[in-house]
C-alpha cells in the first residue's frame, strides 16, 4: 500500500528536505485499525476534528445507529496540508482505476469527461464549503468574439452567516492582495452580502470577492457593489471594480441609456441584443434593476441588467441569446451544448460593454441554487 507522510509544523510552510536528519521511520505497536463508513468532521478555530464510525442500519424505521470507532484532532494547518495531500490521492486512484462518481458541486456541465478541476477552484469551494453555512450558488458564461467561457461561477453569503474571522480566513487563504485590504475592511461593516468569484478566462483564472453595500436609497444613484478582482498565480494582476446602481430607472431609461453610453463601433448588434433583453423582462415586470461598473487603470465600462425578478429561465431569451451566438461567431454545435444544458435555469442578470482589453462582451448569469 503506498504511503504519504505529512508532518505538522505548527504553522510554518513546507519546506524541502535537506538531510537524512528528516528522515520518518513509523512505528506500529500502539497503532489499531479499524474499517469506518460513517465520518463527520467538527471545525473550530484552533482544530479540527475528525470523526470515524462504523453504521448500523434498522430494518425497522431505516434509521442508522453509528458506532464511534475513533477521533482525530489536528490543527488547521494539519487539516489543509491533510486536504492536499487526499486531493493529490484521489486524482492518481481515478487515473488509474476509474472516477469514483462522488463529485462536488458541479461548476461546469460542459467540461469534457474526465477533466481535472483547477486547484483554484477546488480550493474556493473547499474554503466556502469549510465555513458550513449556507450559501447562494450561481453560474455565469461570458461570451467574447469567437469565445464562449462557461466555467464562471459566484458563492454567495450573508455577512453575519459565519463569524468575521472566519471569513476573512477564507480572504487569506485565497491570496487576496495586500493592496485590496485596506478597502476591504472599510467597507465590510456596510456589507449586507459577500460574494465570492471563479472565472476562467483564455489566460487562466481569476478570483473575485463582490462586497454588496447597503441599499443607500430608492431614487439616487449609490455605490451597490466594491469588486476585488485578481490572478490567483499572479497577485500583481489586479483590478478594483465600483458598481454604481441607478435605482429609479425604468425599463424605457435602461433601453435609452444603452444607445447613449454603450454605442459605438461594433457595438451596435449588442445594443440591440440588451434591448431585446430588457424588451422581454419588461413584458412580466418593471422590476430591472440597472448598474454600471468602472474599474481602476484599465478601459473596461460596462452595465449589468438585474433580471431576476421576472422569473424567466433561459429558454425564453432564446432569440437574442442566439442572436449573441452568431453576432459573436460562436460555433453553433457549442453554443446549441451550452443552451440544451441550461436553457430550463432562471435567467438571472445580463452584463455586457467594454472589457478590460478593451473588447466588446457579454456576460449572462443564471440559475442560483442554494447549498
Amino acid at each position: 500500500m503506498e504511503r504519504t507522510g505529512i508532518k505538522d509544523r505548527a504553522g510554518e510552510a513546507p519546506v524541502p528536505r535537506k538531510s537524512t536528519k528528516d528522515r520518518v521511520t513509523w512505528r506500529d505497536s500502539a497503532a489499531r485499525s479499524f474499517k469506518a463508513d460513517w465520518t463527520q468532521v467538527d471545525m473550530g478555530r484552533e482544530e479540527t476534528a475528525i470523526v470515524f464510525g462504523a453504521g448500523r442500519p434498522s430494518p425497522e424505521d431505516g434509521e442508522v445507529t453509528v458506532d464511534l470507532l475513533g477521533r482525530i484532532v489536528l490543527t488547521p494547518f494539519m487539516v489543509k496540508r491533510l486536504a492536499l495531500v487526499l486531493r493529490d490521492t484521489i486524482h492518481r486512484h481515478e487515473a488509474l482505476h476509474g472516477p469514483l462518481g462522488l463529485d462536488p458541486v458541479e461548476t461546469d456541465p460542459l467540461a469534457a469527461p474526465g477533466q481535472r478541476p483547477a486547484p483554484e477552484k477546488e480550493l474556493l469551494l473547499g474554503l466556502v464549503s469549510g465555513l458550513r453555512v449556507e450559501f447562494g450558488f450561481e453560474r455565469s458564461c461570458k461570451v467574447l468574439p469567437g469565445i464562449i467561457l462557461t466555467d464562471r461561477f459566484l458563492l454567495s453569503l450573508h455577512r453575519d452567516a459565519a463569524p468575521r474571522e472566519q471569513i476573512l480566513d477564507v480572504f487569506r487563504d485565497l491570496g487576496l492582495p495586500d493592496a485590496f485590504w485596506a478597502p476591504l475592511l472599510q467597507n465590510l461593516p456596510d456589507t449586507n452580502l459577500v460574494h465570492f468569484g471563479f472565472e476562467e478566462n483564455e489566460k487562466g483564472y481569476v478570483y473575485k470577492v463582490y462586497l454588496e453595500l447597503n441599499f443607500k436609497n430608492k431614487y439616487y444613484p449609490f455605490l451597490l457593489y466594491l469588486g476585488f478582482k485578481w490572478d490567483p498565480r499572479d497577485s500583481a494582476r489586479r483590478a478594483l471594480a465600483r458598481y454604481t446602481c441607478y435605482p429609479s430607472f425604468t425599463p424605457e431609461d435602461i433601453i435609452k441609456k444603452l444607445s447613449l453610453a454603450f454605442h459605438g463601433p461594433g457595438a451596435e448588434g449588442s445594443v440591440e441584443i440588451a434591448q431585446g433583453i430588457v424588451d422581454t423582462t419588461s413584458r412580466v415586470t418593471r422590476s430591472v434593476l440597472y448598474v454600471e461598473t468602472v474599474e481602476e487603470g484599465n478601459p473596461r465600462k460596462s452595465f449589468d441588467i438585474n433580471t431576476y425578478a421576472a422569473g424567466l429561465r433561459l429558454e425564453a431569451y432564446y432569440p437574442m441569446l442566439k442572436r449573441m451566438a452568431d453576432h459573436y461567431r460562436i460555433p453553433p454545435k457549442r453554443f446549441q451544448a451550452f443552451f440544451e444544458a441550461m436553457k430550463a435555469k432562471r435567467f438571472g442578470h445580463l452584463s455586457g460593454g467594454t472589457d478590460r482589453e478593451g473588447r466588446d462582451f457579454f456576460t449572462i448569469h443564471f440559475g442560483v441554487e442554494t447549498h
